[in-house]
């Protein structure tokens, strides 16, 4: 039996137990993170006690008609469940799912949501496993990072851990912004507050001038890169392959999944590359009137 229930009445601690201990564990479907994100506009699909999980994000057209939306930075949802679901139980999932618009659907799975869902539009993520010890990730990057990752050496950059909110946020938009109509920080101010988040702000500096920052999210498994960017300046020093680089190092050998995810921004995925990253794919969920 799955209830679908309103975010208010959700037993957060219910929830996020679930999610912690489900297959899938991804950031994004912790209470707190949906909350951040998307406030009040969700609800959650709760399958015998919690056994199994599914946040839905619900938005309004003209505040009467509800249409289904994924949230901006959080790339994949779906269903987080303890053990491994049936065909029958995911397929009562999705029929719920369908009915939350008339309008439409537009929803990402969790990549190990994908063999449910045959025939449905996959979409590339990029992860980089660091349970190797650091001289053994780097052999793996490509030669082109290594030249960067030298060139930031030699210009004496210094990687920290604390870089404020606002400068990643500046540095990001004159990177990447006009690649996005409409983005929302609102979602890092919230969350910077929360400490159920494990929350990440790195930033390099050199001669006291930030020159790079990117920020990062955390559960047991994985750490997620949600988005980072350099200066120009910072860009012909290599700061962000320094940034990106210490993190690797200070995380190698643990248990865990750097979590790059994927980007539809060419320049950025080919960077990526540099890295000799794995490739998982998720599902891009499209249903009703597009």
């Amino acid at each position: 039996m799955i209830q679908v229930v309103n975010f208010n009445q959700i037993d957060p601690v219910k929830w996020d137990s679930c999610v912690r201990n489900s297959l899938q564990e991804r950031v994004y479907a912790y209470y707190d993170v949906l909350y951040c994100s998307i406030g009040k506009q969700w609800i959650g699909l709760i399958y015998e006690d919690y056994k199994a999980v599914m946040p839905i994000p619900i938005k309004y057209k003209w505040n009467i008609i509800p249409f289904v939306s994924q949230p901006q930075f959080c790339q994949q949802l779906g269903v987080f469940s303890k053990d491994v679901l049936t065909y029958s139980i995911f397929t009562e999932f999705l029929k719920i799912l369908k009915k939350q618009s008339i309008i439409k659907v537009h929803y990402f799975f969790n990549a190990l949501n994908t063999k449910y869902l045959e025939g449905y539009h996959q979409r590339p993520n990029y992860i980089l496993p660091l349970q190797n010890d650091y001289q053994k990730i780097y052999t793996q990057y490509k030669s082109s990072l290594k030249k960067n990752l030298n060139k930031a050496n030699k210009n004496n950059l210094q990687w920290k851990q604390n870089a404020p909110l606002k400068i990643c946020f500046d540095h990001y938009q004159k990177a990447h912004g006009k690649y996005h109509n409409e983005l929302n920080f609102d979602f890092f101010l919230k969350i910077q507050n929360k400490k159920s988040i494990n929350f990440h702000l790195i930033g390099v500096k050199k001669d006291n001038q930030w020159l790079a920052s990117a920020i990062f999210l955390q559960d047991s498994k994985r750490l997620y890169y949600i988005l980072g960017a350099p200066t120009e300046l910072g860009r012909s020093l290599g700061a962000l392959p320094f940034l990106l680089d210490g993190l690797i190092q200070k995380f190698a050998g643990r248990n865990m999944i750097l979590d790059f995810e994927g980007s539809q921004i060419q320049s950025v995925a080919n960077f990526y590359e540099k890295f000799t990253l794995q490739k998982e794919y998720f599902i891009e969920f499209k249903y009703g009137i597009l």
